[in-house]
């Protein structure tokens, strides 16, 4: 190996990498089958994954395709991933990750005051975030049964397994939200309102929150509508619940279906995958540990990925809150 290994500095590499980005090439070469028995070199190695990774990749910025959970990212998104790459710094300590850590927690000032939030933490995605906040309500107000409509999210009923709290499904209306008439007895249980069934979109009644010992609002679809200064007043009610999941990418589809609050996509399609909110309450430690002092999904080792939403967010966020709102999912039309 070269000392300084050429490798590991900003070389014409790079620039051909964004060429091939912008220009995309066809014929992917073969990979080979088993370990090379040496290495094909940088700039080798770059030409031949370029067939495969660029090329072979659903094209999901194509005029012809209709995005589901995965929209087209702005490319100011793609700098932030590449300068994430290059620094890798590492989430476990303020001292490998500086600016890092302070860019979470300003992401997270900006975010959760729509939300009536006090404090929040980033997981990988919304199933980790809803076994976070279900954990929470174990551990922290001691339930042992969660109740929630048979339209919630499949991770409800993963995380209720995992954690061994006893699910209890209630039938939904017929505009797809959790029909109250056929609601438990709520004392001891913690109630998973969904704000954006992914099925339909529709939102559970949100005055429900507080009727239950703990409340867990799963706002990964419809969650970014609180940022609409024309249509937050859907999600009233969301601020009083005891945790919260916003998970920005999935809300960037439906735009893809309701265009006309696409604007608002811009905003948090960088976000990372889930974003999870809580109240401090006391006898909390903080805002990822609570009970004892537990620590509960406080993720050590990993990347900044946080600051491609704060990059999207000093982009646009004005301008985006200004969006026209979508029709409601509620209505009967």
């Amino acid at each position: 190996m070269l000392i300084p290994d050429p490798s590991f500095s900003a070389q014409d590499g790079l620039h051909r990498a964004l060429e091939l980005l912008v220009s995309r090439r066809s014929n992917p070469v073969d990979l080979p089958l088993t370990l090379p028995e040496s290495g094909f070199g940088d700039a080798t190695a770059l030409e031949m994954l370029s067939g495969h990774v660029l090329d072979r990749a659903a094209q999901l910025g194509s005029a012809t395709s209709l995005a589901h959970m995965d929209p087209p990212t702005p490319w100011i998104t793609w700098a932030m991933a590449l300068w994430n790459a290059r620094l890798n710094q590492n989430m476990l300590h303020e001292m490998t990750s500086p600016f890092a850590t302070r860019a979470k927690e300003l992401v997270l000032n900006w975010l959760t005051p729509f939300f009536g939030m006090q404090g929040g933490y980033f997981c990988a995605g919304s199933t980790i975030a809803n076994l976070t906040g279900l954990w929470a309500a174990r551990d922290a107000a001691g339930v042992k049964q969660v109740v929630t409509s048979e339209a919630a999210h499949m991770s409800i009923e993963k995380a209720c397994r995992l954690l061994g709290l006893e699910l209890v499904k209630v039938p939904v209306d017929r505009q797809g939200r959790l029909d109250c008439e056929h609601l438990p007895d709520l004392d001891g249980a913690c109630l998973v309102l969904t704000a954006g069934t992914t099925a339909t979109g529709a939102i559970d009644p949100l005055y429900l929150v507080g009727a239950a010992k703990w409340t867990h609002v799963d706002a990964a679809w419809d969650g970014p509508l609180r940022l609409s200064q024309a249509h937050s007043a859907r999600l009233d009610g969301i601020e009083k619940s005891d945790r919260l999941e916003l998970w920005g990418r999935p809300q960037t589809a439906v735009n893809v279906f309701r265009p006309v609050y696409s604007s608002t996509a811009a905003l948090v399609q960088a976000l990372p995958p889930g974003m999870l909110s809580t109240k401090l309450r006391t006898g909390w430690t903080d805002v990822g540990a609570f009970g004892g002092g537990k620590s509960v999904c406080r993720y050590g080792s990993h990347d900044w990925e946080n600051t491609g939403c704060a990059a999207m967010i000093t982009h646009s966020a004005n301008r985006n809150r200004e969006a026209e709102p979508p029709s409601d999912p509620n209505s009967e039309a």
